[in-house]
């Protein structure tokens, strides 16, 4: 028995040790594998991606493979729905490899990288699982937190201007605000939708042959950022006037006509900007500026005759031009250097800090957990989730009808048969009688509960700048279906947008995913386990502008009575006229014509703190006079509806901001005018997941806005390519068109 056992003792320590030596044997040929895949993957903008944007993806070929020759990608994630979602599109050769553009929905599950070739057949792959916090190809963040890149040669130590301009988050939204440093200007994206995830994009033009490594293309896809939204800084140096004259590689974002540089022997302006104690010049120091004459943007800071930060508009976007190097040793040593950065930061909507608080903001905290969102976006969706033809039948109903039925079939059934019939064998036919009556009470109540087709409600924005014809249209929609069915959707240009003089150019159509961690938010992690076919996104390029993309999706799945929020744009141009003469002096004054051959309601104009409230529609090609026919009010007593108390007409006070308000223009009102109404400080949400549609930026530069609404809706989903109208429940067009305003002090 001894020998027994030592020979079992044995036996058993050559199976663990074959075990151990089978399974090193397989780490080390898994390890071999990976370091010998000929395809290296990275996402994001300097190593960071969004959730629920549109993020740059770039394929390295590091090895020999036949993936060389691909010309298409797919990628295969998680969309906001919690729903398997495969990304194809175009490739775009960079000197590097490739580049292509991608969206995560989640913080789990695997992720596919895909090489292919014209006919979609797979060269060449790699597969990854999604972590939120431990990605080796990127950092995944929240949809709301907000995202700084700094583009910058050689971001080492304390020639850096990414610490300077981190301090601009400062008592940020979320602890997930990140700046990110690119040294590299071969990556940078050539597609404009890749930077949607930036808050500012920040280029330090100090190295005139650095920058000429830059990519045309990819200079062309800011610019498409731009116009479409996007906040470019420029930071420049007094010697690097050639790259923003005629023929230069930034002319196009030349903040006016550079002359060459100026020396400054004062920096009282500088001080004053940042509120600083702390001296930049003393009595024998100079600086030196890059020389810009006949300014084509508002100056901001100015020394003297000399500007030194210029905020311009380009298209929807805005460009800010800071026309010194803060990387010199000069502005390091300058205590206030990282306050000024911050100053230049907060050009664009005010310091959040000085604003006063919402006296309700608690109320809308507890609201907000109870609603289980924190953004806007979050609140919007809930109105568009309500269809007039869907009813929700109350539980107590539900637990009635039970209860009812348990009474039918057992003591009711029994008094039936025993004591009216009697005859107790007929309950095997009136058992199945009743259980049919209320199986048909059921389906009747379902059926009654719920429409029989199609149901879509939609909010759209669209946006129109009458200096360049650019417009964006912005459109949130929820659709529901009642039966489970497999269709293709698309967002186009309806009828109505020809006779309102708008062109479509290219139109994307994605998911909506909920910002936050409640239920079905996109940072939840709780996988319900359902199975779900997943769908295509199919991205294709535009050949007027290769920076362009338009987005389908193909082979969606809609399950019974379910609902799938949607999100899109189409951009385009405006080929009316757009006639105003507005003018600056006490107050804005001048004419506004009404470019539409519909009457335009609930017309406001906002400018520089303030709000003209129209008192009426403005008909037809008709015009309105600023001065003479419109109510003056500041915009944040507008927004924040502030009104006198009536137990004391010298006080006045705000209502407070309800997060369960479904009324929509209410709720796109302060989307369009975040800041403006003291931002968080007055909601209690942030606005940082589609933040792009916020205006205040442009309405504190020499731009006017007009605010209003158009009876037709102008865009539209298709489903398997028809027009979708007949199924349309209910739909809000608001639109805005930003006008200049000359400046004249009488």
């Amino acid at each position: 028995m001894p020998q027994l056992s030592q020979f079992k003792f044995a036996i058993g320590r050559i199976v663990i040790l074959s075990l151990l030596a089978f399974l090193a044997f397989s780490s080390s040929l898994a390890a071999d594998e990976v370091q010998e895949s000929p395809i290296e993957v990275s996402v994001g903008v300097g190593g960071y991606a969004k959730l629920g944007h549109w993020v740059p993806v770039q394929f390295k070929i590091t090895g020999r493979t036949s993936a060389e020759n691909a010309t298409q990608f797919r990628v295969n994630v998680l969309d906001g729905d919690d729903t398997p979602s495969s990304i194809v599109g175009p490739l775009v050769k960079t000197e590097n490899g490739f580049q292509g553009v991608m969206q995560f929905g989640r913080t789990y599950g695997d992720a596919s990288f895909e090489l292919l070739d014209d006919n979609g057949e797979v060269l060449d792959s790699v597969s990854t699982q999604i972590l939120k916090d431990n990605n080796s190809f990127m950092k995944l963040l929240p949809a709301t937190s907000r995202l700084l890149a700094c583009v910058e040669p050689e971001p080492k130590g304390a020639a850096s201007i990414a610490p300077s301009f981190s301090a601009a988050f400062a008592g940020g939204v979320t602890d997930d605000d990140r700046v990110a440093s690119i040294e590299s200007l071969i990556d940078l994206p050539q597609i404009g939708i890749a930077y949607e995830s930036c808050e500012s994009l920040i280029l330090l033009a100090n190295d005139s042959q650095w920058i000429s490594r830059a990519n045309a293309d990819s200079l062309d896809a800011i610019e498409t950022w731009v116009r479409n939204g996007g906040n470019f800084v420029i930071v420049s140096a007094a010697d690097q006037g050639s790259l923003f004259q005629s023929g230069g590689l930034l002319e196009r974002f030349s903040p006016g006509t550079v002359v060459g540089a100026a020396e400054l022997d004062s920096s009282r302006r500088l001080e004053e900007f940042c509120s600083s104690k702390e001296p930049y010049l003393l009595r024998s120091d100079t600086m030196k500026v890059l020389k810009i004459e006949n300014a084509n943007g508002r100056v901001a800071l100015g020394q003297g005759s000399v500007p030194l930060i210029i905020r311009r508009a380009l298209g929807l976007g805005e460009i800010t031009f800071v026309a010194f190097d803060p990387t010199k040793e000069q502005f390091r040593n300058w205590k206030a250097s990282s306050r000024f950065m911050q100053s230049v930061m907060k050009l664009r909507t005010g310091d959040e800090s000085t604003q006063s608080t919402n006296d309700a903001r608690s109320g809308a905290g507890l609201a907000v957990r109870h609603s289980g969102y924190d953004d806007l976006v979050g609140q919007m969706k809930v109105p568009l989730e309500r269809f007039t033809s869907l009813r929700f039948i109350p539980f107590a109903l539900i637990a009635f009808l039970i209860a009812l039925y348990i009474l039918c079939i057992g003591v009711g059934d029994w008094f039936l048969v025993g004591r009216v019939f009697k005859k107790h064998e007929l309950t095997w036919v009136t058992f199945p009688l009743l259980a049919a009556l209320f199986c048909g009470i059921a389906w009747y109540a379902a059926k009654a509960s719920r429409p029989a087709t199609i149901q879509l409600n939609q909010v759209e924005l669209i946006d129109i700048d009458s200096i360049s014809d650019h417009v964006r249209t912005t459109a949130w929609a929820n659709l529901y279906s009642p039966n489970g069915r497999t269709v293709d959707l698309s967002l186009e240009a309806g009828d109505v947008a020809s006779d309102r003089d708008l062109v479509l150019e290219s139109s994307r159509l994605t998911w909506l995913g909920l910002p936050g961690d409640g239920l079905g938010g996109m940072l939840n992690r709780a996988n319900p386990g359902l199975y779900r076919t997943g769908y295509v996104q199919k991205l294709i390029p535009m050949q007027s502008n290769p920076t362009e993309l338009s987005v389908d999706m193909k082979s969606v799945e809609l399950q019974v009575s379910s609902t799938r929020p949607l999100f899109g744009q189409w951009n385009g141009r405006f080929d009316g006229r757009i006639t105003s003469r507005l003018r600056m002096t006490d107050r804005l004054e001048g004419t506004f014509t009404n470019p539409f051959d519909v009457p335009l309601k609930d017309c406001r104009v906002f400018y520089r703190g303030l709000v003209y409230v129209v008192g009426k529609s403005i008909p037809a090609d008709g015009d309105i006079d600023i001065g003479s026919e419109t109510v003056e009010k500041t915009v944040r007593s507008y927004l924040t509806r502030r009104n006198r108390r009536e137990d004391d007409k010298n006080k006045s006070q705000s209502v407070a901001w309800d997060p369960r308000d479904v009324n929509l223009s209410r709720i796109m009102q302060m989307m369009m005018f975040y800041h403006s109404s003291g931002g968080s400080s007055y909601t209690g949400l942030s606005h940082s997941y589609h933040d792009f549609i916020e205006m205040t930026p442009q309405s504190l530069m020499d731009r006017a806005i007009v605010v209003g609404r158009l009876e037709d809706r102008v865009s539209t989903i298709e489903i398997d390519g028809k027009n979708a109208d007949e199924f349309y429940d209910s739909s809000l067009t608001m639109v805005r068109v930003l006008l200049p305003v000359e400046q004249k002090n009488d």
